[in-house]
């Protein structure tokens, strides 16, 4: 709340928890098994219960792939901040009330005193065996 508007890099334990978060291993494993739909697109992660001010969040993903191999490159945390954190009014009067719908950064859902600030996404690749993309 108090980042003073300014880009955060998250630390290595926020990435961590996205990266082992169910949510972000079912894409990954249906990317690695040759199950996606699309070799480029996007996804969200939940991160409410493990990291709270990350809550929900944004992966863009694009795989490029040769003959027997293929590369996933992953941007985490797309478009996203420390925003809109008063969470109960969000899941009670928001349904309602259209000032108290999440809206990134502005002033719905903000703290008196509290200033939203972006992070710096971060990208990740993962290198793996073509399982069948053309």
């Amino acid at each position: 709340m108090n980042g003073n508007g300014e880009p955060v890099k998250l630390g290595k334990s926020t990435i961590d928890a996205l990266i082992e978060s169910d949510d972000f291993f079912y894409r990954h494993s249906r990317i690695l098994l040759g199950l996606t739909s699309s070799l480029k697109g996007n996804f969200g992660v939940d991160l409410t219960f493990d990291v709270l001010h990350v809550g929900r969040t944004n992966v863009n993903y694009e795989v490029a792939c040769y003959k027997i191999a293929c590369v996933v490159k992953y941007e985490f945390f797309v478009d996203d901040g420390f925003w809109d954190v008063n969470v109960v009014a969000e899941k009670t009067l928001g349904k309602y009330m259209p000032r108290f719908k999440p809206d990134g950064p502005g002033p719905n859902l903000e703290r008196k005193g509290g200033t939203p600030y972006p992070y710096i996404p971060e990208t990740k690749y993962f290198i793996f065996k073509n399982p069948g993309y053309k």
